[in-house]
């Protein structure tokens, strides 16, 4: 066999070297190819290598951002229930605040009730000095003058030093009927009929006392004032007005330096 290629290719010398070139130039071809590849092969690997890489820290990097959104959502539950009590307690400490207040006002309406009484200053001998003072315990808040003390339609009528306002009417209406217990009998005084006598002699802005005395604007009858049964302070329309907004029922009238 060896002796017949050799016989052959001594018969074909060049086509023995053109083969031997394409094969060399086939090998050579070959091998560059093989290491482009190789080189390719080696790119792609450290290309996958780096992937690999990249994935693991998204990956990584998605768990962290799950966790964290994790705690935010615990974060946002733990607001909006701080937010819930808040409001809660926020509405509970106005309630409280307006009931606090509610009862501040009362007390001081209460505080201002027992600190007020009129206190008249009555003189005798100078009649036109007479005062009449609004006080809030020692302070005078108003003074007014008025006239001195007057009782009309019975003469037994007599004031004592300390009443007390138990009534007020903005406009002094026709009596009502009412039961006197008088000699161990009850007695039925019927209301009144007729004209309007105790409106007329009382006029408007009336404060009542547990005793005769009636503090009162001016009458709109002199003759019917002079005949209805009491003892008044004349005062003007003026400071009547002003007194009968001050004074509450309860509120105490003292008179100094005795009575008229």
């Amino acid at each position: 066999m060896w002796h017949d290629f050799i016989y052959l290719s001594s018969q074909h010398p060049i086509r023995l070297l053109h083969g031997l070139g394409v094969g060399l130039g086939l090998f050579s071809l070959l091998t560059f190819g093989h290491s482009l590849l190789q080189k390719h092969r080696l790119e792609l690997e450290k290309e996958l290598r780096r992937t690999l890489f990249t994935l693991e820290e998204t990956d990584m990097a998605l768990q962290t951002a799950e966790y964290i959104n994790r705690l935010k959502e615990r974060d946002i539950q733990k607001i909006k229930t701080a937010l819930v009590t808040q409001a809660k307690t926020q509405k509970k400490f106005h309630e409280e605040k307006f009931i606090l207040t509610e009862e501040k006002r009362q007390l001081e309406k209460q505080w201002d009730l027992l600190i007020t009484y009129l206190m008249l200053e009555a003189t005798e001998s100078q009649p036109e000095a007479n005062k009449l003072h609004i006080m809030k315990g020692d302070q005078a808040t108003k003074s007014f003058r008025v006239a001195p003390l007057v009782c009309w339609g019975d003469p037994a009528l007599k004031i004592p030093k300390l009443s007390t306002v138990t009534s007020k009417e903005r406009f002094a209406h026709p009596e009502r009927g009412r039961v006197e217990f008088k000699d161990g009998q009850l007695h039925w005084i019927p209301p009144q009929i007729g004209p309007a006598l105790r409106s007329l002699a009382l006029g408007e802005n009336v404060i009542f006392t547990n005793g005769p005395l009636i503090l009162h604007g001016p009458a709109k009858d002199s003759q019917q004032h002079e005949a209805y049964p009491h003892c008044c302070l004349p005062m003007t329309a003026a400071t009547a007005t002003q007194v009968y907004g001050t004074v509450y029922i309860g509120t105490r009238i003292l008179i100094q330096n005795g009575t008229p």
